[in-house]
């Protein structure tokens, strides 16, 4: 399974050229179950390189959205069911939605307003949906959110920042040849690498992992 994930990461590092930082981050916050910020200006192939990775897993539901000042709750949780409502319930019909998405891509992550962002808090952290006022557990295994900027100091978006634990500064591609490398690329048309029953057997072995006293520290010290 090991050999899946790196030859996912092979495949795009050869249509996709200087992103092997942002490819490996991608890795890392599937196992992991952490989320994923990408932050450059528009035109770097943010969303292009997070939709060929996701068609690389078989059987996944990829949820993807582009979020703007006038976005709602229901764009991204779907609905209410109308005989839900009938019943004084509020139940969302969630079918094609992010709750029940295995992956999840959110572009322009800070043009949400507040009501969306206090929406998604919950799911990036603890992967729980409320629904009908009732915590549910959501199958997501990891979002990347992209963004041109970061928010304002002062916007009250640290906690949202906060949930994303990896960020990467995707630049514009430096060399020349790479750039030449990447208009005469044909379309990726590759099958799926790795199922998602693989993936979580991979995530089962990571709880595994024990931190010794050495990266403890250097993970204290990163911190101050």
């Amino acid at each position: 399974m090991q050999k899946k994930l790196q030859k996912i990461e092979k495949v795009l590092n050869n249509f996709f050229v200087e992103r092997s930082d942002e490819i490996h981050g991608l890795t890392l916050g599937l196992i992991s179950g952490s989320n994923i910020l990408y932050l450059g200006s528009p035109g770097v192939g943010k969303s292009l390189l997070v939709n060929k990775w996701a068609s690389l897993i078989d059987k996944s539901s990829y949820f993807s959205w582009l979020l703007t000042a006038y976005s709602t709750p229901e764009e991204l949780a779907g609905p209410y069911s109308l005989k839900g409502l009938e019943s004084d319930r509020f139940i969302r019909n969630t079918e094609g939605k992010l709750p029940e998405a295995d992956i999840a891509f959110i572009d322009e992550t800070w043009k949400g307003n507040s009501g969306v962002l206090n929406f998604l808090l919950t799911i990036l952290n603890e992967r729980i949906f409320y629904n009908d006022g009732k915590p549910t557990e959501i199958p997501l295994l990891t979002l990347v959110g992209a963004s041109n900027e970061l928010p304002e100091h002062g916007d009250g978006l640290e906690a949202m920042l906060d949930r994303f634990t990896l960020k990467f500064m995707v630049k514009p591609i430096k060399e020349s040849s790479n750039f030449s490398k990447m208009m005469s690329q044909p379309s990726l048309k590759e099958e799926p690498i790795i199922t998602l029953e693989e993936i979580r057997e991979i995530r089962k072995e990571v709880e595994k992992v024990e931190l010794s006293d050495t990266v403890i520290t250097v993970i204290a010290n990163l911190k101050e």
